[in-house]
């Protein structure tokens, strides 16, 4: 496993984590969320493909915003990207739950080309407050929410730690909002341990950004592998969405849990991770294009010799090696009585 941080644009320090190896698969969280989403997510995949995992500026090990304006979703791309930069990553397939729906298709927006496919997990392409619960209520209420958290931040926040990471909460949470019965509440919880205890200020700045944000003109563009996941009880992005975002991008595959909620993905985990492999298998790893065989890379390193006025061509020389293998003896030798000053500093 390999974690460190790197500088955003602004200076803010941003939090990943690497672990196995092959086909980058990027993590992107939820709002207010530290990676508790993945838990059944990484042991499946990191043996076969390289799955990073990051934290948004303000959650959990990065650090807060140097500007607290800077929240919206194409600032968060843009510090996604500084991680691709960082570990020099390849073309990767993203995936995001909840907000992260929105940062993944706004990636592909920005930097098209280093997306290989994109996965969303049980969020919307924008305005979300527009469809919690399938009615407006959240939006409404949001301008007050967001008014009294940052005129009265102290109250607000001591409110907030005070309520939010409570057994009660979580509670309330498996009784009207995720499916109680099949989620695991020792999955559950981490959720609570850290939302309980982000910057609230923050927090709603964040919320108002996404709650700005919209994906839905550009959807028709995406030209690359689509997965999208829905949950059939989801209030928080009903599943009415899942369907909406898979007709309107071209060639998406649509998966809906059965009776699974914001958290479907790990309320039934064995459904999801067998649905996301077996698209990594017949979608994504087919166009992944195979390195050239050693036999391949030696013809294709063949050039025909330029002839050298007045001086007595050489006698022809076998094509050369890839460039990890050793030259054969004789090459070595008829390069040594070339140039003996080269070969006498070589090490």
């Amino acid at each position: 496993m390999i974690e460190g941080w790197c500088r955003a644009k602004d200076g803010t320090s941003l939090y990943y984590k690497v672990e196995g190896e092959g086909i980058p698969i990027v993590l992107s969280d939820g709002i207010g969320c530290d990676g508790y989403a993945w838990k059944h997510f990484l042991p499946f995949f990191k043996d076969r493909f390289k799955i990073v995992q990051w934290h948004y500026r303000g959650h959990g090990r990065s650090e807060m915003p140097h500007d607290m304006e800077y929240v919206s979703i194409p600032n968060i791309c843009e510090d996604l990207n500084c991680i691709f930069e960082e570990l020099k990553l390849e073309p990767a397939v993203i995936v995001g739950h909840s907000m992260g729906v929105q940062v993944v298709l706004e990636f592909w927006h920005m930097f098209p080309e280093k997306v290989r496919a994109i996965i969303p997990v049980h969020g919307s392409y924008g305005h979300p407050l527009d469809t919690f619960h399938d009615n407006k209520i959240l939006a409404t209420l949001f301008p007050h929410l967001k008014k009294f958290a940052l005129q009265r931040k102290p109250l607000a926040q001591k409110l907030w730690e005070a309520v939010v990471p409570t057994k009660l909460a979580m509670l309330i949470a498996t009784t009207f909002e995720v499916n109680g019965r099949l989620i695991n509440e020792d999955d559950f919880w981490p959720y609570f341990e850290h939302i309980g205890y982000v910057d609230v200020e923050m927090f709603v700045r964040m919320l108002e950004k996404a709650q700005a944000h919209d994906a839905q003109h550009f959807l028709k563009d995406i030209n690359v592998p689509v997965l999208i996941i829905g949950g059939e009880k989801d209030t928080f992005t009903p599943g009415w969405l899942a369907r909406q975002m898979a007709r309107m991008i071209p060639g998406a595959q649509l998966l809906m849990i059965p009776e699974g909620s914001h958290t479907g993905m790990m309320e039934i985990p064995e459904l999801f991770l067998l649905s996301v492999e077996k698209f990594l298998e017949k979608r994504v790893l087919p166009l992944v294009k195979k390195p050239a065989t050693p036999k391949v890379q030696a013809a294709a390193e063949v050039k025909a010799p330029k002839a050298k006025p007045e001086k007595k061509l050489a006698p022809a020389k076998k094509a050369p090696a890839p460039a990890k293998k050793k030259a054969p003896a004789a090459e070595k030798k008829a390069v040594a009585e070339k140039k003996p000053a080269a070969k006498k500093t070589a090490k």
